[in-house]
């Protein structure tokens, strides 16, 4: 990590926290940090991320799968992929090993 809230995510495998428990409501997911005790909800697209956390996923076929689902540039993905994931990793919400 460079500094707080930036992660770098190359050559990084990310998955769920264990003690992160999901629901689905409408297709879009609520999440409880068991160990905290705080909710966080998703939106569509994030919940499609969280969705591909389920089992342990590199960075890049997270960015490669978006781009793949929905009508967005690779720049752009990457970087509002990066954002999000930083946010789940401060948040605890998942981990993250060397691949």
């Amino acid at each position: 990590m460079n500094k707080k809230g930036i992660h770098d995510l190359k050559n990084t495998v990310i998955y769920r926290n264990p003690t992160a428990i999901s629901s689905d409501l409408d297709g879009e997911s609520v999440i409880l940090d068991m160990e905290s005790g705080k909710y966080h909800s998703l939106d569509t697209t994030g919940t499609r991320v969280w969705e591909l956390l389920e089992d342990k996923i590199s960075f890049n076929d997270i960015v490669l799968k978006l781009m793949s689902e929905y009508s967005v540039e690779g720049q752009q993905c990457t970087t509002d992929v990066k954002e999000f994931i930083n946010q789940l990793i401060d948040l605890g919400l998942v981990e993250t090993e060397n691949s």
